[in-house]
């Protein structure tokens, strides 16, 4: 009758198994895996095309155009022409004057180091110059994380401008109850499936390691951090919600079933 019922018997015996720590959690794009795109001159944005969060990037495609039309100090890039210029001049002739010992080595040296600032900071400029703006190129390939300025907007040296990520690591953040955390030092590693997928991801396949856990709780919700890094392997979807199943050192001595 059991037979025919479908049941099957299984001898009892003694074998290897991890320990298992349900979480939840998210998959984050790596910290080391993101650009950040910043203005290399002062000015009024303009989109070369546009920008969308998703959009691949190639690295050395201009992304942005700054133009310093009409504005009270004028344009940046021919400032920089200028000064470079004027202390080329200043250089050359201080080179024929220091050979005469008709100035000083402590005075060429001065003149020599206005003159390399000046050309570093004309170079970095005109490279990147189109018509009458100055070009910020992508610095990398990648995909467009976020935007952070409008058509229009007056930006300052430094500022930044886009995120892009390369999507090559991600991070597994899992949020995990204290009551487990005993078992932090035999972490080996995690299991996973996204909100959007019903397959199973491992770490260990996808080259990943355990990289840090918390040394205190969150606060007030009485979960500790666990982030693993692992490779992209599996074109996952950075920011995505995932039930997490952290798993300890093996056990060679314990009795399990399969489900």
């Amino acid at each position: 009758a059991a037979k025919a019922a479908g049941v099957v018997a299984e001898t009892v015996g003694m074998g290897t198994f991890a320990g298992v720590i349900p979480a939840s959690g998210k998959v984050l794009s790596a910290s080391d895996d993101e650009t950040v795109v910043v203005a290399n001159v002062s000015g009024i944005v303009h989109f070369s095309r546009n920008i969308s969060v998703g959009m691949k990037t190639e690295k050395g495609s201009s992304v942005f155009l700054l133009s310093a039309e009409h504005l009270q100090d004028g344009d940046p890039a021919e400032r920089a022409s200028v000064a470079y210029k004027t202390a080329k001049n200043d250089y050359e002739r201080a080179t024929r004057l220091v050979k005469e010992k008709i100035i000083s080595e402590k005075e060429f040296n001065v003149v020599k180091g206005l003159y390399e600032e000046a050309r570093i900071a004309y170079k970095a400029t005109a490279q990147n110059r189109l018509q009458n703006a100055t070009a910020v190129k992508s610095p990398v390939d990648g995909y467009v994380k976020s935007c952070m300025v409008s058509e229009g907007d007056y930006v300052s040296v430094g500022q930044p401008l886009m995120r892009i990520a390369r999507n090559n690591k991600l991070y597994l953040q899992a949020d995990v109850a204290a009551r487990h955390y005993s078992a932090f030092e035999r972490i080996r590693s995690a299991k996973f499936r996204t909100s959007y997928s019903d397959s199973i991801y491992d770490t260990e396949r996808m080259n990943g390691r355990l990289l840090s856990y918390g040394r205190t709780m969150n606060d007030a919700s009485g979960y500790v951090t666990v982030t693993f890094e692992m490779e992209n392997t599996a074109s996952l979807l950075p920011g995505s919600f995932a039930d997490i199943y952290i798993q300890t050192d093996e056990e060679h001595e314990a009795v399990s079933v399969p489900s």
